[in-house]
C-alpha cells in the first residue's frame, strides 16, 4: 500500500470517525448536527494551534516542514526563531478554532461555515507550499484537508 492509500484510509476512517462523534454530541448536548461539526473541527483547530505554540518541532514536522535541528551550537538562534515563527502560526490557528466553537454554540453555524470554508485558503497555500518545498507527498493531506474543510464550510454556510 502506497502513501496515497494510507493518507485515503486514514481519511475515510476519520470522516466515519466524525459522523460518529457528530451523533454523539447532537445527542448528547442537544445541538444541531451542523453545531456539532462546527464544533469538532473548531476543536480540532484548536488543538492542533496549541501543538504549534507548546510543540513547535513536532507541529512543523507534521505539516510537513520540519525544523532542523542546526549543525553547529552557533545556529541555535535559527532553531529559536524558527520554533517561535511555528509557535505564532499555531496561535492563529487556535483563534481560529475558538471562533468556530464560539459561533456554533451561539447557534451561528452559517457564520462557523463561513469561517470554516474560508480557512481553505490557507489550506490552498499551504498545499501549495508543501508541494513546492515541504517532505515528499506531504502536499497530499494538506490538499484532502482543503477539500474537508471547504466542502464541511459550504455545508455549513449554506443550511436551510
Amino acid at each position: 500500500m502506497d502513501y496515497l492509500d494510507r493518507l485515503l484510509l486514514r481519511t475515510s476512517r476519520s470522516l466515519r470517525a466524525l459522523h460518529s462523534m457528530t451523533e454523539i454530541l447532537s445527542a448528547t448536548l442537544e445541538l444541531s448536527r451542523r453545531q456539532a461539526v462546527a464544533l469538532i473541527f473548531g476543536s480540532i483547530s484548536v488543538l492542533y494551534g496549541a501543538q504549534g505554540v507548546f510543540t513547535p518541532i513536532s507541529f512543523a514536522r507534521n505539516f510537513g516542514f520540519p525544523i532542523l535541528s542546526p549543525p553547529k551550537t552557533s545556529d541555535q538562534e535559527h532553531l529559536a526563531r524558527s520554533s517561535a515563527f511555528v509557535a505564532a502560526t499555531g496561535g492563529r490557528t487556535a483563534a481560529l478554532g475558538l471562533a468556530i466553537i464560539v459561533l456554533a454554540l451561539e447557534g451561528k453555524t452559517r457564520a462557523a461555515g463561513t469561517v470554516l470554508a474560508s480557512c481553505s485558503i490557507s489550506g490552498l497555500v499551504d498545499t501549495i507550499s508543501c508541494y513546492n518545498a515541504g517532505d515528499s507527498g506531504s502536499w497530499i493531506q494538506h490538499a484532502i484537508g482543503t477539500m474537508v474543510l471547504g466542502g464541511l464550510g459550504m455545508w455549513l454556510k449554506n443550511q436551510a
